[in-house]
């Protein structure tokens, strides 16, 4: 199963628990990898990455919402 989200996907594993319901676990770290990158591209090429992805700069803090769930 994939989740499309922001610039590319997220993935999820469906494993089955103990009591019969599904679990997923979802991995944020390819999408801020990504993020990371297309920042640091823009940063070599002279381009003001902020401006560039204006509506995309709360990647980050998104992810970082969805790894705080998962606990």
């Amino acid at each position: 199963m994939e989740i499309y989200v922001f610039l590319t996907t997220i993935s999820c594993d469906r494993t089955m628990s103990a009591k019969g319901f599904y679990a997923s676990e979802i991995d944020t770290s390819y999408i801020v990898n990504e993020y990371q990158k297309i920042q640091t591209l823009f940063s070599w090429m002279g381009i003001d990455s902020r401006s560039m992805l204006y509506g995309l700069d709360n990647v980050q803090s998104v992810c970082a919402k969805i790894n705080s769930l998962k606990g």
